[in-house]
């Protein structure tokens, strides 16, 4: 079985408007759930980036409670792989 992979760079973008983010949306929303793949140290990353970037102020109180939020729902229709 094919299975894309998301680490946590492709997911951060996912979240968190940055340059490439509109090429991780189209893959995310044309690939079905449980066909895509990540590791629990690529969500912990993720969270740790989105956190970054709300101690950064780049993200506000509820862009970073959104997208954790968004993150966590969006890990449930992920495969969690161990490497």
């Amino acid at each position: 079985m094919i299975l894309l992979f998301w680490d946590a760079s492709a997911l951060a973008k996912r979240h968190s408007e940055e340059l490439g983010s509109d090429v991780v949306d189209i893959l995310f929303s044309l690939s079905a759930p449980f066909k895509m793949a990540s590791t629990p140290w690529g969500y912990v990353e993720t969270y740790s980036i989105l956190l970054r970037r709300f101690n950064s102020k780049i993200l506000d109180s509820t862009a970073f409670e959104s997208a954790i939020s968004t993150l966590q729902n969006e890990m449930l229709d992920i495969a969690l792989v161990t490497l």
